[in-house]
């Protein structure tokens, strides 16, 4: 690839330029430079056999040439530049480290960079090229260096950066903010849509089910959402009532329901319905709840005792259900 740069011949009067001028061509030449590196790194191969880089398969000796002969005249215009640079004792310059926290630093070789091996990526910011010190910090806020510039006053150090590139990364570091404060906003309305309690906490209830055979089994169900409950509900019901044969001997489970659990049941339907959005009461929460389990054994297909089978009395006062105690 040909890489074409427009700075001034060497016969230029380079004494007579700007220090920002000489590092905006600098900064050009830069560019170029890194593309001609490219450019010779595509025609080469690491081989691993002789742990050298070779020339890849194909590729002519003409084009080696090219590519090397365009990085030796970008090293060739840019070095007036550096001389210039060197033959003033040097001047101020300004790096921006990219990144909605990258600081603004004097030099590439500030300790606080290329750390752990990793080389830091740097914005050159020619605009401040030869500025004294203290317009570049106050230009830079609270994204100086404090290494780079140990002088900086505390009250600068706390202002926003009023340079171009920091200003359009504090907008976008604003605006993902506020897009991922959004995205969280957006979760908990579903949650509290989808909870089963007023307050979208958990539902916990701890009961003791006497079984039919007259064991007693300690339960405690945890519930976040009326999905959770609901499938519980209807679950105990299909098991514990519609699935058991009533005609079954006396050693085999028939449906029974304790008061404990019967209890436990309109609790959760009380809270069920409180968060409904139909204006259900616990009563038609409870009629869906087994309607929705009769189905589930219908569906089975092996229990013909299903349509003859009573619903369960689940009826209970409100006075009679329990206190939820927490697990």
């Amino acid at each position: 690839m040909e890489h074409i740069a427009t700075t001034p011949s060497a016969s230029a009067d380079l004494r007579a330029w700007t220090p920002v001028q000489v590092d905006v061509e600098l900064k050009k030449l830069g560019f170029l430079l890194d593309d001609a590196r490219l450019d010779m790194d595509r025609l080469h191969r690491f081989d691993r056999r002789t742990r050298r880089t070779v020339v890849r398969d194909g590729v002519t000796a003409a084009e080696v040439r090219a590519a090397r002969h365009a990085m030796n005249r970008l090293r060739a215009q840019a070095a007036p530049l550096e001389a210039e640079h060197d033959r003033r004792g040097g001047w101020t310059r300004a790096y921006l480290v990219p990144g909605p926290d990258g600081h603004i630093h004097a030099s590439t070789t500030c300790s606080t960079c290329n750390r752990r091996g990793r080389p830091t990526m740097f914005k050159w910011l020619t605009e401040f090229s030869g500025m004294d010190e203290a317009t570049v910090v106050e230009a830079a806020g609270e994204r100086a260096c404090t290494v780079c510039y140990p002088n900086a006053p505390v009250e600068v150090l706390t202002r926003p950066s009023t340079i171009a590139e920091c200003r359009e990364e504090a907008r976008k570091k604003s605006s993902r903010a506020a897009a991922a404060q959004a995205r969280r906003d957006a979760r908990e309305t579903e949650r509290l849509a989808k909870a089963v309690t007023l307050d979208g906490s958990p539902l916990v209830i701890r009961f003791e089910d006497t079984l039919w055979n007259g064991v007693c089994d300690t339960r405690v169900e945890r519930f976040a959402t009326r999905r959770a409950a609901e499938n519980w509900a209807t679950s105990t019901l299909f098991h514990q009532w519609y699935a058991q044969d009533p005609g079954r001997g006396d050693d085999m489970p028939r449906p029974y329901l304790c008061d404990k659990l019967v209890r436990a049941l309109s609790t959760v339907a009380t809270h069920v319905a409180q968060v409904s959005a139909d204006a259900s009461t616990p009563r038609d929460v409870l009629t869906r709840w087994c309607a929705k389990a009769r189905r589930d054994a219908v569906k089975t297909g092996w229990m013909p005792w299903v349509e003859a089978l009573p619903d369960p009395d689940l009826t209970i006062s409100p006075e009679e259900l329990p206190s939820l105690i927490p697990a």
